[in-house]
């Protein structure tokens, strides 16, 4: 599990609200599906740029979650000119497309180009769940990808050496700091 992340994908359509179209089979296995809705707050402003998010649920644990949103279009449900999809208000629709990874926070690079893939999956499913008026619409389960290499996440970690260092440097800066604290306190009285 340690270097892969599953596919999901969460949008709306005509007449439904958002759902979970695609989902990692852990989560459909477990009936946790929810958590990805939660997750990704779908009901926020769009579209969003990659976004990661840590989300902790009491029966699968800590997860993250690597995502987007992007402007669903005809060209989603076989339409040529790729103008926007639109509810029955008139509202843009968005698809929201990402990955779960378990215990790891993937790197930008990993999850850029595996997004790519969570795309054409979403596509699918979302060709199928278009038309659909069922509020019990499931989730397709959705099988790992594997990344092509152990994800170590998006910001620089320092070596074991160097965190070390930096642990010892800011303890003896915090006693410096409450040295001359306690100084200055008896200095006052």
């Amino acid at each position: 599990m340690s270097n892969s992340a599953w596919p999901f994908a969460i949008t709306r359509n005509q007449t439904l609200d958002y759902r979970t179209l695609l989902a990692p089979r852990p989560l459909v296995d477990n009936g946790r599906v929810g958590v990805l809705i939660r997750g990704v707050d779908a009901d926020g402003d769009h579209p969003w740029r990659i976004t990661w998010r840590q989300v902790e649920d009491p029966k699968i644990g800590n997860l993250w979650l690597v995502f987007r949103s992007v402007v669903a279009t005809e060209s989603l449900i076989g339409g040529g000119d790729g103008q926007p999809l639109r509810d029955r208000s008139g509202r843009r629709i968005y698809l929201i497309e990402g990955l779960m990874v378990a215990d790891r926070n993937p790197n930008r690079e990993d999850a850029e180009s595996h997004l790519h893939r969570v795309h054409e999956l979403a596509g699918e499913a979302y060709r199928q769940f278009w038309e659909s008026t069922d509020i019990r619409y499931p989730a397709t389960p959705s099988d790992p990808l594997h990344l092509a290499q152990p994800t170590t996440g998006p910001w620089p970690t320092l070596p074991s050496s160097s965190r070390k260092r930096a642990v010892l440097v800011g303890l003896t800066l915090l006693l410096v700091v409450v040295g001359i604290s306690i100084a200055i306190l008896r200095g006052q009285r």
